[in-house]
């Protein structure tokens, strides 16, 4: 069977992300990992919000409180957040979340520093 790879596009060259074949997959399939990559001390998801969000024109991405742009022409810049006012701006302007009311400005300095709730 073939298999198939994503390459990502970096200025050095195209960098090997994941393989994968065209065999069907069921939700089955993916609980397991789901479930460790969740709840694993050792996983880099657990207790960290990791967001990522690809656009026409590049990638934004998020950890640990440090916001990078990727666009696919020119080069990443990023910046780090420091307040959980600009936490919720880039919530919902780089990833279209809506951010409830209810998600006070603790809950947000919390995320923005990965501490354990």
């Amino acid at each position: 069977r073939d298999v198939w790879q994503l390459d990502a596009l970096l200025p050095q060259g195209p960098a090997p992300m994941y393989r994968f074949d065209l065999s069907p997959q069921l939700p089955v399939d993916y609980a397991y990992a789901n479930w460790f990559l969740a709840t694993n001390a050792a996983s880099p998801f657990a207790g960290a919000l990791v967001l990522a969000r690809p656009v026409e024109d590049g990638r934004h991405s998020y950890r640990s409180g440090e916001y990078t742009w990727r666009p696919v022409e020119g080069l990443p810049h990023g910046q780090r957040l420091a307040t959980p006012a600009a936490l919720r701006a880039l919530l919902e302007s780089a990833f279209c979340i809506d951010v409830p009311a209810a998600l006070d400005d603790a809950r947000l300095a919390s995320l923005l520093h990965n501490e354990p709730q």
